[in-house]
């Protein structure tokens, strides 16, 4: 079998009928990667813990901390954010511990079949997050609906849903 990539998480569509949420802030003392999740508030972007319990939104590019934009016309640069919602679908890879290369980062149709839910790591070369087939219980956050590309592919990208605890309250 193969091995992929580690790859960004993508919005891939919405149950929603649209194109997503997206959001811009210009005050973020955080610089983020491509497809980093965490959580969105008044008072700038927080990456994702190591087991998180609420994930509201995806970078959804890499880009520096930003300042302060307060001056009409002004052309500071800023963050774009995706807002989580229930019922949103993500591509991601697989992983063990957050290495999409371990050869128990893998699944298997029928794990799509039982709807299985997993957590999320961050990929220890690449820091992009990805399904950790390692966690279970409550370090669950999210379904895999549907596997891309070969199964048992090593790395595998699989179409997934932010379970409804874990999701932004929308």
């Amino acid at each position: 079998m193969a091995t992929i990539a580690s790859q960004p998480c993508r919005f891939v569509k919405s149950e929603y009928g649209d194109a997503g949420l997206y959001e811009t802030i210009v005050n973020n003392s955080t610089a983020v990667i491509d497809g980093e999740l965490g959580v969105l508030t008044n008072d700038g972007f927080t990456t994702c813990g190591a087991n998180p319990t609420v994930i509201t939104h995806l970078a959804l590019k890499a880009s520096a901390a930003v300042g302060t934009n307060t001056i009409p016309g002004d052309t500071t640069a800023y963050q774009s954010f995706l807002k989580i919602r229930r019922g949103d679908i993500f591509e991601m890879n697989m992983s063990t511990a957050g290495v999409c290369t371990a050869a128990t980062a893998v699944i298997a149709a029928s794990d799509i079949d039982a709807q299985a839910d997993y957590g999320i790591t961050q990929d220890t070369t690449t820091g992009y997050w990805t399904v950790d087939t390692a966690k279970s219980g409550a370090n669950q956050v999210l379904t895999v609906i549907k596997g891309v590309g070969t199964f048992g592919d090593v790395g595998q990208r699989v179409l997934v849903k932010f379970l409804a605890t874990t999701a932004g309250a929308l």
